[in-house]
């Protein structure tokens, strides 16, 4: 009798997820009031009543949609309440934090909340994508991508903060082109030169004729992320060709065009990089379908991207013999990248600017060279391990940071191997990425990656290919939700600058690009970094920064961003028979300088 009077047992777990959820909602309701939250000084400024009452009653509201939902919906209702508020949260202070590391925190939470949902089967990925329905959903992310990439270029050109390196010195190389088909600088070395004489990419003639049909630096600003976001389509046929399921092709394509790597890349605009990441992987489906033919189409077009390309085919090359014994294929892959790989130093060396085995130092004695490079890392390997952690200032922390932000988006799926020598696949990033000391090249924020991202996405779908679906569903959960905090954590706060920074100073652009346009076209141009890709479209322009002068300095005209401080410039100009002749201005806002040398 006493039994019977005993309370049913209490579901702690779903009290639980509905406290946390009315945390993050009260904690999020509270940032958008009061701002930011992620200083000591905003609980000071808190009245823990206030924030008791708003928490009741988040919990009430939780608890009563809660409710609703579990007549149909059953467990999934709180899991999903808690996943919807955990995201609100996470999305407004990853764009107040702005930092990887807390951004690397948040991914680790998701992932645990995925974990989680999946262990007690309150996330269960069920394959309801049809097949045509896997193909809308690639599009609709393609699109997103592009327009969400695309469009913060686009508001990064148009607010004058896209820069001469590497933006304003693909614009005059493309505007040559357009005219001459070659592709010629002056503002790349601060002379007239061709841009091979620096890397050797005539994979940019792909991309002319669109230029020509709309010659504007916003289409070399969406010609990225259209590159980029077309990896997609091989990523999903090698999953196709692995027999993932639906629902799992679309995840790996989510993977794909979202890793955080991807938007991080473009951060500098333009750059021959970008084409390494879909050429690579249609390299890796058509090695996969047999189709040899295709494989050497992409290939020849993936050593047309630049000189250093072919040590990709080269490690694909190693993997395709010592993993997949195909030494035929291998053979001729790598006799061919290899006899490339010298024809392109040699031409650099001889007629170009030279190789950058500077980017090596760390391996290089005084004066030496390449051959200095391979002969430190047979010799002396225990020095090459260590250099791959340490970066250029001696510490650990940025190739760690590195690594994460590549390992972590995919759920370390890349090293989810059956058979180790898979992970020979992982040795471009190791040369490319770790063994350097020049920091650009392993900071995501740059474009040196590309390639190396190509891998990773290979090795997880042919990973996630050997593992029993249950399996393969939870890692592709756990992933999906990391990819989704961490990609937020590249793309939120960088558009949400760029795009704010544009409408907010609208009438100052306006102004800038109306004195601009008066500007002669056959004019000598010196100007700041930021106005050199609107000024781009003459023979001669030149970056104040890098540009030597003396007294024999013959420009039309000088043209300072009086938005920074320019004194210096200014003054140097002066110096050389330089006066104003127009001070820009919006109100009382100076914005540009106009500097041209009296005739005597």
């Amino acid at each position: 009798m006493l039994k019977k009077r005993l309370p049913e047992k209490i579901d702690f777990e779903k009290y639980v997820m509905r406290l946390f959820a009315a945390w993050c909602l009260s904690a999020f309701f509270f940032n958008l009031a009061g701002g930011a939250t992620l200083a000591i000084a905003a609980a000071a400024q808190t009245s823990i009543v206030t924030f008791a009452l708003v928490f009741a009653l988040q919990f009430l509201i939780v608890s009563l949609i809660a409710m609703a939902l579990r007549r149909k919906h059953k467990e999934r209702a709180d899991i999903g309440i808690l996943t919807f508020a955990f995201t609100l949260y996470a999305l407004i202070t990853i764009r107040e934090a702005e930092s990887w590391y807390y951004g690397l925190g948040m991914a680790a939470l998701a992932a645990i909340l995925a974990f989680y949902a999946y262990h007690k089967g309150w996330l269960c990925l069920k394959s309801f994508v049809s097949s045509v329905g896997k193909w809308v959903a690639m599009a609709v992310m393609f699109a997103v991508f592009v327009l969400l990439v695309g469009g913060t270029a686009i508001a990064r050109y148009k607010s004058f903060t896209a820069p001469n390196y590497d933006f304003g010195i693909f614009c005059q190389m493309f505007y040559n082109m357009r005219r001459t088909l070659a592709p010629v600088t002056t503002s790349e070395r601060d002379m007239l030169l061709s841009h091979f004489a620096i890397h050797i990419s005539p994979i940019f003639y792909v991309i002319l004729p669109l230029y020509a049909l709309f010659p504007s630096p916003v289409t070399l600003e969406l010609v990225q992320p259209l590159i980029l976001g077309s990896a997609v389509l091989p990523a999903m046929l090698l999953a196709k060709h692995y027999r993932l399921s639906n629902l799992r092709t679309v995840l790996v394509c989510f993977l794909t065009l979202f890793h955080p790597a991807l938007v991080s890349g473009t951060n500098y605009d333009l750059h021959e990089n970008c084409f390494l990441f879909p050429l690579l992987l249609w390299v890796f489906y058509f090695f996969e379908t047999n189709r040899y033919a295709l494989m050497a189409v992409f290939s020849l077009l993936t050593l047309a991207v630049k000189e250093d390309a072919a040590i990709y085919l080269i490690f694909f090359a190693l993997y395709a013999l010592l993993s997949r014994g195909r030494p035929r294929t291998a053979g001729a892959m790598a006799c061919g990248a290899l006899a490339y790989f010298f024809i392109a130093i040699y031409l650099l060396t001889k007629y170009g600017n030279g190789v950058m085995s500077g980017r090596y130092e760390n391996f290089l004695p005084e004066g030496g060279s390449l051959v200095e490079v391979v002969k430190n890392v047979l010799v002396n390997p225990g020095y090459v391990f260590t250099q791959l952690f340490v970066d250029n200032d001696g510490g650990y922390a940025a190739k760690l940071l590195f690594a994460l932000q590549l390992f972590a988006p995919l759920g370390f799926l890349p090293f989810a191997v059956k058979k180790v020598s898979r992970l020979l696949l992982l040795l471009p990033m190791v040369l490319v990425n770790l063994m350097t000391v020049y920091p650009y090249q392993y900071d995501i924020g740059f474009q040196y990656h590309f390639g190396v991202l190509a891998f990773l996405v290979y090795l997880s779908v042919v990973n996630l290919g050997e593992m029993s679906p249950p399996t393969a569903k939870k890692f592709l959960g756990i992933s999906a939700a990391v990819t989704a905090v961490l990609f937020a954590v590249a793309a939120f706060p960088r558009s949400t600058y760029y795009f704010s920074k544009y409408f907010s100073n609208r009438d100052d652009y306006a102004v800038m690009n109306e004195a601009l346009a008066e500007i002669p076209d056959d004019a000598t141009v010196i100007c700041s970094t930021y106005l050199l890709p609107h000024l781009c479209e003459r023979d001669e322009i030149y970056e104040d920064w890098y540009h030597q002068t003396d007294e024999t300095e013959d420009a039309d005209f000088v043209i300072l961003d009086m938005r920074y401080n320019y004194a210096e410039y200014r003054e140097k100009y002066e110096a050389l028979g330089y006066t104003d002749i127009r001070i820009v201005s919006n109100g009382d806002t100076p914005l540009l300088c106009v500097m041209q040398r009296e005739t005597p």
